[in-house]
């Protein structure tokens, strides 16, 4: 008789996770510039602002990554912010390499 696989267990929260929580509750300023941040890691940002984080955020910078793909995603991450920080002032974007200029044409 064959042997029966081992059961899986459930993962158990990160014990660090509190703490980034409280971190991220208290970040006014993001910057992740040239990262090649693409379209799976700004839905995530997107998910992890619309459960509240980083509800004091002021100012965020996205510049220079590779997402944009998927127009839904930015979307995304525009309803979330819009949503979620309601002190925002500026959101930067530019240079992202698959955004088109012929998007609005």
């Amino acid at each position: 008789a064959a042997a029966a696989a081992p059961a899986k267990r459930a993962a158990a929260p990160a014990p660090y996770a509190p703490l980034v929580h409280r971190m991220l509750s208290q970040v006014t300023q993001l910057a992740i510039d040239g990262s090649m941040v693409g379209d799976e890691g700004v839905r995530a940002l997107a998910d992890a602002m619309g459960a509240g984080a980083l509800p004091l955020l002021r100012d965020m910078s996205l510049r220079g990554n590779v997402f944009g793909a998927d127009a839904r995603v930015a979307g995304r991450l525009g309803s979330a912010l819009g949503e979620r920080c309601p002190g925002l002032r500026e959101v930067r974007m530019s240079r992202c390499a698959r955004f088109s200029d012929e998007a609005g044409a």
